[in-house]
């Protein structure tokens, strides 16, 4: 049994201590220094547990404080829960000198220095480091008076971005700034006093809460909003991204900032916004379900980190305001997670493990970019292990993006969590069976070969970039295609894995073909000269995947060719559809020198 927590009425504040303390079975010791403590729960960051802290922070807030309590207490006060988003993430000591604030100043992105304020002022508040505040005041003094570019009037400053990003062109600007940089000069108002940034707070929020096409950053269709993350001048409704983690960062400073100051329309313009997220919830999904979209305009899959962020702002949106909307979207992304990353108990008796695999939808090479513990009791004890070399190439695949339990026996719960650096657990499983590492190996007897690909025996592919092909006139390719058949139900979970061993760098894309012969593509990392490389595929990674009927005929590789380029040959192996973490595991000990394209 896989459980995450589950309360989902909304517009009603989510505060059963008792549910959370089951779940997170805290040792009494634990549970008693939680609750003596009032909001922030500094410790939540470390072995406390991070929903925990949701319903703790949340009852004590209603209980003890009152609303109007609540209310008062400092932004930089507030709890882990409250602001994880805007904890998510290493800022270091070194981000918080001057030669780093200049560093960050030429790269003309303000997002990147109020997040370093902020966490500046929230270490200052909780920990009583005064440099910690010297150097927030040092940046947000620089961003009131010399950030660039910029715009400064008596009503307010616009920052913008001073690179392009992607085919939007600079400057542009974002609501993600535009809102968490009032709210952090309010923050440190509340600080130390100084007037001048409570004012410009509430000057600077009140100007952007225009449309985009009007240099703003909120579009209103009768009566529900949108917060823009990217916009730039001439922007129409029809060509908004809608980023669905965009939108919550902002909405969340924009509440932070509402509750705050008392302002009618910053209030206003957050309940538009928020009746805006609920009205579009539903399109940030796949259709069926099974993963989360970053995007809907063109539609784009979320990498598994930012399902993960999500996941935390909606918790925060939840903690914050008590509105029981943002838990139905939270505990989905945590239910996605846990069907994508499940664990697999292995082994007999005695020597059982449990495994987490980092490798999972949508792209098996983009792995979740923070680290993963697994915590599993059993007979009475806790046995965890956390994988701290994610991207530590001198460590073997099967040990860096593998975690192994060592449980013995078979345990009576384990449960995931993700370090941002705060912990944030996902998921708890109960039940176990022990399940088999041998994976489904796949014929590579029926693979042909296309284009520049002239022949393939055995998996040894011969490349001919110079192959001329006759098709009413002559024309050369600019691609090698090797069709690799699958005739087989392949789910939204499994993984296709093989080896591709070529003598050279190979750009290549993909292209899946269902029974019917409807068809979907992508394009691939770079593969590396001289060595063998390991290819993993999942379904959801492939655009128009939604498509595709669960039996797919065939995967074809793609293999983009210069003309005037020498022939050379390739080779394919171990050809197998992977499930379990087992098998992931099982199979990555096999090449265990083998090159993982990993971004």
């Amino acid at each position: 049994m896989v459980s995450t927590p589950d309360c989902v009425d909304v517009r009603k504040p989510c505060v059963t201590i008792a549910s959370a303390f089951q779940f997170f079975k805290p040792s009494p010791s634990e549970a008693v220094g939680i609750v003596k403590r009032m909001p922030p729960l500094r410790q939540s960051r470390g072995s406390f547990h991070f929903l925990l802290a949701v319903a703790v922070s949340t009852a004590l807030a209603l209980a003890f404080l009152g609303s109007r309590a609540a209310a008062q207490q400092p932004i930089a006060g507030k709890s882990d829960i409250e602001l994880g988003p805007y904890l998510f993430g290493w800022v270091v000591p070194e981000n918080f000198t001057q030669g780093s604030l200049e560093e960050m100043a030429a790269r003309k992105d303000p997002l990147r220095l109020f997040v370093v304020a902020f966490r500046g002022l929230v270490e200052y508040r909780r920990d009583a480091l005064e440099d910690r505040l010297a150097a927030s005041t040092r940046i947000l003094d620089f961003m009131l008076e010399k950030y660039e570019p910029a715009v400064r009037g008596d009503n307010g400053i616009r920052w913008y971005y001073g690179n392009d990003h992607g085919a939007i062109k600079a400057p542009w600007w974002s609501g993600m700034d535009a809102m968490m940089g009032p709210m952090t000069f309010y923050a440190a108002y509340e600080l130390t006093g100084n007037q001048r940034y409570r004012d410009e707070a509430v000057k600077s929020a009140k100007l952007v809460l225009t449309s985009p096409s009007d240099g703003g950053i909120l579009w209103n269709e009768n009566g529900k909003c949108w917060l823009s993350e990217y916009s730039w001048t001439g922007i129409q409704p029809s060509e908004e991204y809608h980023v669905l983690n965009g939108h919550l960062w902002a909405l969340q400073s924009l509440l932070l900032l509402a509750k705050a100051t008392g302002d009618a329309k910053l209030q206003s313009a957050y309940d538009c916004a928020r009746d805006g997220v609920v009205a579009q919830e539903d399109r940030f999904y796949r259709a069926n379900g099974t993963w989360t979209n970053y995007q809907t305009t063109p539609l784009e899959l979320n990498p598994v980190h930012y399902n993960t962020l999500e996941h935390i702002q909606y918790l925060a949106m939840h903690a914050l305001s008590g509105d029981r909307a943002y838990l139905q979207p939270a505990k989905a992304r945590a239910d996605i997670f846990a069907a994508a990353y499940p664990l697999s108990l292995i082994g007999k008796e005695g020597s059982m493990e449990v495994i987490f695999s980092m490798i999972g939808p949508p792209h098996p090479y983009w792995t979740d970019t923070y680290p993963v513990r697994v915590s599993c009791q059993v007979d009475g004890q806790t046995i965890e292990r956390r994988n701290n070399n994610l991207y530590k190439t001198s460590v073997p695949l099967s040990e860096r993006l593998i975690i192994k339990v060592p449980v013995g026996s078979r345990p009576t719960s384990c449960a995931v969590s993700v370090h941002t650096p705060l912990t944030i657990p996902m998921y708890e499983r109960t039940e176990f069976s022990v399940e088999a590492a041998e994976a489904q190996p796949l014929p590579l007897d029926g693979a042909t070969a296309m284009l520049d690909a002239a022949s393939i025996e055995a998996g040894k592919v011969q490349i001919t970039p110079g192959h001329v092909e006759v098709d009413g006139a002559n024309s050369a390719n600019d691609e090698a295609r090797i069709v690799l058949p699958l005739g087989i139900p392949v789910s939204d979970h499994d993984i296709i894995a093989f080896v591709v061993k070529t003598p050279q760098k190979m750009d290549l894309g993909f292209l899946m073909e269902d029974s019917e012969g409807r068809q979907a593509t992508r394009y691939y990392l770079p593969l590396a000269a001289g060595k063998e490389n390991i290819v993993m595929l999942n379904r959801l990674g492939f655009e128009k995947n939604d498509e595709l009927g669960d039996t797919l005929r065939s995967i074809a590789m793609r293999i983009f060719t210069d003309p005037a380029g020498d022939d050379y040959e390739i080779v394919i192996s171990d050809f197998q559809k992977l499930r379990s973490p087992a098998q992931i595991s099982r199979w990555l000990e096999g090449h265990p020198n083998a090159n993982f394209p990993q971004q």
